[in-house]
């Protein structure tokens, strides 16, 4: 399990709890003032478990990470960090013993460090164009179901806890969250990001 997976096991209101920040219940949901505008009424909404957290004021979304990262001012990788931390979770640092073999998607030959850096560099824009194109798609998805369930006379609560609406948002979240924190890597970073097979489905030629 990587640092993402691990951050990710911990709801977004365990998160605020963690942070002080006044919660007002509403059933299974929780409300507080948004991080990211300045408001005086709560406006934010946290679901229970890994059901992320949505602005009605601003529209900003995510997971526990994003929260942290907020809160925090820091990156997304340092935000997985810092969560596991807080929680006691552990994950896979991606260190293996010298003797096995590389887990690189596509082993690179020994080459020099101008041509490693462009590899890693191709690798990074690969990965980041894979990743807006997956929350695009799941933006598209969810403002088609919106229409159709307004045109059915829900209202945003119906919306909003709609099962497949909120699945398309941790999609979405799940992919800001990784471009976020791709972008915020150094070509060191990236190279074990690439090691510890993190989100092996963007490989590369």
């Amino acid at each position: 399990m990587n640092v993402f997976e691990a951050a990710r096991q911990v709801g977004c209101i365990q998160a605020a709890e963690r942070f002080g920040l006044q919660l007002k219940r509403s059933g299974s949901r929780c409300f507080t003032r948004c991080l990211f505008h300045t408001e005086n009424t709560p406006s934010m909404c946290l679901y229970p478990d890994a059901g992320g957290f949505y602005c009605f004021g601003c529209q900003e979304h995510g997971d526990s990470i994003r929260l942290y990262q907020q809160a925090l001012g820091v990156s997304a990788l340092e935000a997985a960090k810092r969560l596991c931390q807080d929680f006691g979770l552990s994950y896979d640092t991606g260190k293996r013993n010298k003797k096995n073999h590389s887990l690189l998607p596509n082993p690179l030959p020994r080459v020099d460090a101008r041509t490693l850096a462009k590899r890693l560099t191709e690798y990074r824009e690969n990965v980041a164009n894979d990743l807006i194109s997956r929350i695009r798609r799941a933006e598209q998805q969810m403002e088609a179901l919106e229409s159709r369930l307004l045109a059915q006379d829900c209202d945003c609560d119906d919306i909003f806890q709609n099962v497949a609406w909120q699945s398309l948002l941790k999609e979405k979240s799940d992919a800001q969250e990784t471009l976020a924190a791709l972008d915020g890597l150094t070509l060191s970073e990236l190279l074990e990001y690439m090691k510890e097979g993190q989100n092996g489905r963007y490989r590369t030629a």
